[in-house]
Order: C-alpha cells, then structure tokens, then sequence
C-alpha cells in the first residue's frame, strides 16, 4: 500500500528567512502607536509565521457553530482532511462527522487523485471501549477498510506510559501519564484550530474556542506536515482493528528503549519545525526544559536573544517541495499575494521530547507585559506551573484576568468515584493561588473570575493581550493548551500565536472574550469558605503528591 504521508510532505522542512520588506514591521514615528506586529515580532524566532488577512480568519463562539463548520468543509473537500485530536467520541453526531468524511472520500475515488485523509488520535483515550465495546477506533474502521489507500488512522502513545505505570494504571487512570492532545482539524487549505475535541458534548453545550483559518495552503501544509510526522511514531491503525508500528520506525513506545524512542522522534519533529539561520545553518535546538523550571532559574532563551527591528518568517514548503530554493521561493509567493494584516504563528509543545516552543513564547509574552497592557488568560483546569505562576506574581508588571472554571463546569463534576473528587483538587489549586496573590499583595494587578453557566461545561482555554491603551486585543494564543503542568511537560500540545492590527478581526477576538467572561464571577477569599467548596483533606494531601498529573 502506498503511504499517505507523501515523500514530499515528510520531507518537508521549515526554514528560517529574513522576511520580505512588505512583512516587515514599519518603523515607528515618535510619538506613534506600537502596533501588534511590532510588538510580538519576536516570536518569529521559535515559530513558523504565515500571514494572512484578518479576513479570512473567522471566530466562533458556540460549538454549534463548531460541528456545523466541521461537517461542512469535510462534506466539500476535495484533496485532504487532516484531523488531530484527543479522541473521536461514539454518538450519533459524532457519527454524523464521520459519515460526512465518508462520503467526501466515496465521491472522490472515482478522481485520479482521491481525498487524502489523516487522523491522528491518542491510543489510551481513543482506544476506550464503552459498554458496547464502541470506541474511536471502531467508528473509523469503516475508513480505514473501504478507503485502505486513501485513509490514514495513527494512535500516538507516550513514551512515559511503561513499566510500573503500564501494569498498575488501568482505565482512566493510564491517561495521567501523557496524551496526544493537539487540536487541529484541516480541510483542503481551511483550518479549524480549537481546544475542542471529536465529541458530542463538544458539538452542544461544552465551551471551548474556535477558530477557522479560510485558505492559507501553506499554514494548512505545514499542520499537515507535523501531524503525520507524530503519525510515524505512533501505532497504525488497521482494519480489523489492531495497531501496529509504521512502515519505517522500529521502536516500540513501551517495549523500546525509551532514550531512543524519544531522541528519535524528537529528530523528526525537529527536522520539520526548529526554525534555522537566515543564513541556511541550522539553529541550535530548543532548550530541554526542567522539571521544575522555576526553581531551576531557567526562564526563558528569548532573555539572551538581541531585540531586533527586522521580523523573520517561516513558511512550510508545499508538498514535493524539497531544500532552501522551493522555500525561499514560496515564501516570495506568501509575501507577494494581496496585503496581510495578521500574522499566524504555531506553537508546539512536546514535553516527553523536550520540545518546548509554545512554553518559551507563552512564558515570554507573560513576563515581557509592559505595564498598562491586560491579558486575559483562560484555562479550563487551571493548574499553572510553579514557572508560569511565578511569572504572574512576581516577573510581570501587566494585569492579568484568569479565566477558570467553577467546580459545577468542570466534566468531572458529579462523577462516581475517585473521579468526582477532581473538582475539589482544583478548588484547592485555586485557593493556594489566591492566597499567594493576597500575601503578595497582587489583588490590585490579578483577579480570578469563574465560568458558571447552567447545563454547561467549560473547557476554553489560550490568551488575549491588550496593549497599553488599546480596548482591542492585538494577540490571542488559542489552541489545546492549559498553561500546566500536563500541558508543558506530559502530552503533546499545539496552539495558534494569532497577531493582528485588522480592526475587524480584532473587534471579533474582543467580542469572544467578552462573550466568554459574560458568564463569570468574581472570585474572593469568601468564594473558598463556602460550604460547597469545602476540600476533603485527602484531597489536599493528594493534591500535594500528584499535583503534576492534573
């Protein structure tokens, strides 16, 4: 059978080039307004960039809106689908998705070039059975046996998931370790960037982000490059429902040396993404970051790194494009295409490799905050590393709103078990936080709002930043992130870096955000003595030991 990845594709690689003079941040007057592209330049320097106009990015806000849109661009897609998730749930909307690819790929066999589909899953969570034995995998077993040239399924296992670990966490419990848990679902040259799963209660009444990127091929290559560079070391899925190794990698996630497992993978997601010199010689590789980084000293590399006025891009190679000429010579095609107002940067986490570019961008648009600007941060389990934690309080001087989410939104409120006891340990995360804000003095600068709706869950997470001044946002980070420890150190991240001065886009992130807090308190020390926020003191002490698997 004839692999999907596509040589040209694998063989893609991101190189670094000094932007054109059209991409450039304009030199400022005296006097004038700093301007998002000036201001967040730096972040060319862990990251692909691929410019756009504000108006081909749409913002949703419900998941409604969410399933209508994947259904749509799956039903007229015409040359790929490429889907990155947690998990594919089992229900009939689900199933409503996956016909609606079904049927995208029966009408184009018949083509001499048919529909490319590529899923990549999480093999824990995506091979959970229910009390049919229904799971991800068996609703896309149909794909993969009618559609065996064109369909792709991979199942990313952690590497962390082995010995002790593997024999004594069953269940549930095994997915503390490490997920794949990247979202991004692209159709055609269309993205869909979300921190939203494959599943029912992501369709209705679970609030998350939502992004759509409308034609931005290159954008669109470069996710679909990175996700089937994961998909060569992670499990194939096939028809009759097992999983093997792929065609050409030979270490085994659990059974394998776990050195070379992850030197290994870590050298094929550096080849497509670490950014290089403008003059062609590759970059030194991203930091390893420690465990406990606050207490490391480690801050950041972008603290050595000069400031500088010219801005340097990334583009991702087209498919059958190979080296530094097919490169430079698409990006001369992104720049020269009609005026772009925004710029678009991935960011990947990947803490088993010790790939860390979403965690040195993320810590330093946190901690660079001048004073007067405001970020809104929101995460839907919210559990910040000691690093980013110290950032807030005591390395920045921007004020910060925190988006959380109240116990009776969480998805494990209610639950049976040891499980139902999750809200109470975030409770008790919150409540040491704020207690260090009041002892430092910080309720002037940050504040806790909790997300209540009825009937709701919250899972939205990423950023707005506002400039000193400006009732517009000029950056959001929107993707699969928690700003944790899971999320910078266990499982495998993407988020979008989103930079724009098109007021209109701009007035559409604003309104999300504002639409998102509508639904939101206060948070007070009052909040933490009330009888339904009382935490068990087992909770606290376990909280205590395994505060880095939340």
């Amino acid at each position: 059978m004839k692999s999907i990845y596509g040589l040209g594709l694998i063989q893609c690689v991101c190189r670094l080039h000094q932007a054109a003079q059209s991409s450039a941040p304009r030199h400022r007057s005296p006097g004038s307004r700093t301007t998002a592209a000036d201001m967040f330049s730096f972040i060319g320097e862990r990251a692909p960039a691929f410019h756009v106009h504000g108006s081909q990015i749409e913002v949703l806000q419900e998941p409604e809106d969410f399933f209508d849109t994947l259904k749509s661009l799956a039903r007229s897609a015409r040359s790929r689908i490429v889907l990155a998730s947690l998990y594919l749930g089992n229900g009939q909307l689900e199933q409503e998705l996956v016909d609606c690819i079904y049927g995208a790929a029966a009408e184009s066999s018949s083509r001499p070039v048919p529909l490319k589909v590529q899923v990549l899953l999480d093999y824990t969570r995506g091979s959970r059975e229910d009390h049919s034995l229904k799971s991800s995998r068996t609703m896309l077993l149909p794909l993969v046996r009618d559609f065996a040239d064109s369909v792709h399924v991979a199942l990313y296992h952690t590497p962390d998931l082995r010995g002790a670990y593997k024999h004594l966490l069953r269940g549930k419990f095994s997915e503390t370790v490490g997920l794949q848990h990247m979202k991004a679902y692209v159709f055609d040259d269309s993205v869909v960037i979300s921190g939203a799963n494959l599943s029912s209660d992501y369709f209705t009444n679970r609030q998350d982000r939502y992004l759509v990127v409308k034609e931005c091929g290159e954008m669109a290559d470069c996710l679909q490059s990175l996700v089937a560079t994961v998909s060569r070391f992670s499990f194939q899925l096939s028809a009759d429902n097992m999983v093997k190794l792929a065609s050409g990698w030979s270490i085994h996630p659990v059974d394998g040396d776990y050195k070379q497992f992850t030197t290994e993978a870590r050298r094929l997601v550096d080849s497509i993404w670490l950014p290089s010199t403008t003059n062609g010689n590759a970059s030194t590789t991203a930091r390893e970051l420690p465990a406990d980084s606050a207490k490391s000293g480690v801050i950041s590399t972008f603290d050595d790194a000069p400031e500088t006025n010219e801005r340097a891009e990334l583009v991702a190679a087209p498919s059958g494009c190979h080296g530094d000429t097919c490169c430079r010579e698409h990006a001369a095609g992104a720049t020269s295409r009609a005026p772009h107002d925004t710029w678009i940067y991935p960011l990947v986490q990947m803490g088993p490799l010790s790939v860390t570019h979403d965690y040195e961008v993320t810590d330093a648009l946190l901690r660079r905050a001048p004073e007067g600007s405001i970020l809104k941060l929101a995460s839907g389990y919210f559990n910040l590393t000691e690093d980013y934690e110290e950032t807030l309080l005591r390395r920045s001087a921007a004020h910060f709103d925190l988006l959380i989410a109240s116990p009776e939104v969480m998805g494990f409120f209610g639950a049976r078990g040891i499980l139902g006891s999750i809200p109470a340990a975030y409770t008790y995360i919150a409540r040491n936080f704020y207690t260090r804000m009041v002892h430092l003095g910080q309720l002037h600068r940050i504040a806790l709002q909790e997300y209540y709706r009825e009937k709701w869950t919250f899972h939205a997470k990423g950023l707005w930043y506002y400039l000193p001044g400006d009732g517009l946002p000029g950056l959001t980070l929107i993707g699969s992130p928690n700003f944790g420890y899971r999320s910078v150190h266990r499982d495998l991240e993407l988020q979008l870096a989103v930079v724009t001065d098109n007021e209109q886009l701009r007035q559409r992130l604003h309104e999300e955000q504002q639409h998102l807090f509508s639904f939101t308190s206060t948070v007070t020390m009052e909040t933490f003595q009330r009888d339904d926020r009382h935490v068990p003191l087992w909770v606290r002490y376990v909280v205590s030991v395994i505060r880095h698997y939340f």
